[in-house]
């Protein structure tokens, strides 16, 4: 299972940490790469860790797209049990595991923060 972490770094000023308002429905917006053509998304793609879709192969994933280009099917599902998304100012400046994604047959290339934050 290829598994993705995001990474954030940021300098925190005036405020001490920021994360979902609510991690469990929060929408993952990223742009993505087929692996197997390198084909992209021209938009972001929105998902979230309570969207469920049952795959072709037994188990649910969060999300299932099948590249226009080369036609393949490929997941992704946020990893609740790795990480909370949470970036503290004790970190500031250094990277910090802000979540992570299982991957098949596709990549996170961008992630756009436009959902709800608790700061």
């Amino acid at each position: 299972m290829p598994r993705v972490a995001l990474e954030l770094k940021a300098d925190l000023q005036g405020i001490s940490y920021f994360e979902p308002l609510d991690p469990t429905t929060f929408a993952w917006r990223f742009r993505l790469r087929c692996t197997s053509c390198g084909e992209e998304t021209p938009n972001p793609v929105v998902f979230s860790s309570t969207d469920s879709v049952e795959r072709r192969r037994g188990t649910p994933v969060n999300l299932e797209i099948r590249c226009k280009l080369c036609g393949r099917e490929n997941d992704i599902t946020v990893l609740t049990n790795q990480t909370t998304p949470r970036y503290s100012s004790t970190a500031n400046g250094d990277w910090t595991r802000f979540s992570s994604f299982d991957c098949h047959g596709l990549e996170p290339i961008s992630w756009f923060c436009l959902g709800e934050m608790h700061v």
